[in-house]
């Protein structure tokens, strides 16, 4: 990717642009389908990883893996759950934070072609990237309608 204007950087000073990179990898890993019940149960797994210019951007390196389960209870064939894990390296000019490390799970119950409700819950070390700060769990509700 890359971003031109007038950018601030960390420094203080700007810059005219700035670039990174950025790779995903998916992969299934195991698929089940044409049971009595109607489901498509299958599982697979993601790889994240990306790198940005630290005079400028305060998330120099992120690295996050996670894995996936479709319809992991028999009579919810449209349902989802699914872990990850992130960190984020932070850039030394962003002052003196190191890391943060987010560790991620979710439910999602799809409950008509056009609603599913989902729960997400976080648990954030080193919030910020400081170990001055607590570590701190975070509960997140969603409802999602398609029009």
């Amino acid at each position: 990717w890359r971003l031109t204007g007038n950018l601030p950087a960390l420094d203080g000073g700007s810059s005219r642009a700035t670039a990174g990179y950025y790779a995903v990898f998916e992969q299934g890993l195991w698929h089940e389908s044409g049971r009595a019940v109607p489901r498509d149960e299958s599982v697979a797994a993601y790889l994240q990883w990306g790198y940005a210019d630290p005079s400028l951007c305060a998330f120099q390196r992120h690295l996050g893996a996670g894995v996936v389960w479709r319809a992991p209870l028999p009579k919810r064939g449209q349902d989802s759950l699914g872990v990850g894990v992130t960190q984020v390296r932070l850039a030394e000019a962003s002052g003196p934070f190191t890391s943060e490390l987010v560790t991620e799970s979710y439910y999602k119950i799809h409950v008509k072609s056009f609603l599913s409700i989902s729960a997400d819950v976080q648990y954030i070390h080193q919030p910020g990237g400081s170990v001055s700060y607590r570590d701190a769990v975070v509960f997140t509700p969603r409802v999602q309608v398609a029009f």
